[in-house]
């Protein structure tokens, strides 16, 4: 009989840790951080095309030097950059730091970085792990990667934006002892706001919003050749945005 327990254990023990591995080679494959290039897309509405580098930030360093290829290229053909990066107009640090708070209360952390690698044990989010022959890194900073900083469009949304439109539609968000006290720089291990909530920030601000953001920015744009550098979650609601915009949109095989 304790034998049948002990056994019964082991097997349960091996197939979690084969469920696991399992469902981390899966993200490793579909996430794209492993991708050796990023694989552009381009939509037009027939007086506008739009090439699109879906944006991973966590990658190879491979993925990194053709991406700055490609920003070279589609620069020199004379497209302006819209790239993605949420930032501040407030001034007053106080105010900044109230708003970044929030944000950490809604999402659980103030991932302020580009991604979270850990190079040494070769692992993505703190349990994924890597082969180590893949040489990973952190995405580099736009600029560093030869973005025109004259140029090129921040076609993203403030900080500020984000966290005043998702109060407007659920209310104030409170602070409480332990999120004032808990600097942005440190471990968070307050309560953070419930699951419910942070799905319809992530589904309807941190996605939806900056899309509605960018398909406008686009369709007002004077220019009729524009590389958009950003997330590859955003790419089929802005394809969505704008055709709801001009039905002529539509992605280009």
């Amino acid at each position: 009989m304790n034998y049948s327990i002990k056994f019964i254990k082991i097997t349960l023990g091996l197939l979690i840790i084969f469920s696991i591995t399992s469902c981390n080679s899966l993200w490793l494959k579909y996430s794209g951080v492993l991708d050796e290039k990023p694989k552009l897309k381009v939509i037009s509405n027939g007086q506008k095309n739009v090439t699109y580098l879906p944006l991973h930030h966590i990658g190879r360093e491979e993925y990194y030097d053709d991406m700055s290829k490609k920003i070279d290229s589609l620069q020199n053909l004379k497209y302006i950059v819209f790239y993605e990066t949420v930032t501040t107009d407030l001034k007053d640090s106080s105010e900044y730091i109230n708003y970044a708070k929030k944000f950490r209360k809604i999402h659980g952390d103030f991932g302020a970085g580009n991604g979270y690698l850990d190079t040494i044990n070769n692992k993505i989010y703190g349990s994924i792990k890597y082969d180590e022959k893949y040489k990973m890194m952190n995405q580099p900073k736009f600029f560093e990667m030869g973005v025109d900083s004259l140029s090129a469009i921040n076609a993203d949304v403030k900080l500020e934006e984000l966290i005043s439109a998702f109060e407007k539609k659920n209310g104030t968000i409170k602070l409480n002892k332990c999120d004032l006290k808990t600097s942005l720089e440190s471990d968070y291990s307050c309560e953070a706001l419930n699951k419910k909530l942070k799905k319809d920030f992530k589904k309807n601000f941190t996605l939806g919003m900056r899309n509605e953001n960018l398909a406008e920015l686009i369709t007002n744009s004077n220019s009729n050749k524009i590389f958009v550098i950003y997330g590859a979650r955003h790419f089929k609601g802005i394809l969505k945005e704008l055709k709801s915009i001009d039905k002529n949109w539509k992605e280009k095989k």
